[in-house]
């Protein structure tokens, strides 16, 4: 949960984690394997590893409203980019 609970930069790594491959010791608690979702459906990432993240830029606004508190808002825009030219990810350059 991002809410109310620490600094950005946890806040971050949360998120991070979040969309990242599951690591061995976290897949085992979880409802699914690496890379096999529930039902046998594929499971998607976004991130390999969060060691790949070069570049961040945060902009933090209150929403108004009547909002729970434990709830926010996350906006992700990302420009993808492969860390490894291989003939697979070409079209991506």
């Amino acid at each position: 949960m991002l809410s109310g609970q620490g600094d950005i930069d946890n806040r971050l790594k949360a998120l991070f984690d979040a969309l990242s491959i599951p690591r061995p010791q976290m897949a085992e608690n979880a409802p699914c394997s690496a890379g096999i979702g529930t039902h046998g459906a594929p499971l998607h990432t976004l991130l390999e590893d969060d060691e790949l993240v070069t570049g961040v830029k945060v902009d933090t606004a209150r929403l108004l409203g009547d909002w729970p508190d434990h709830m926010v808002r996350v906006l992700v825009r990302v420009d993808a980019r492969p860390s490894e030219v291989i003939w697979a990810n070409v079209p991506m350059l």
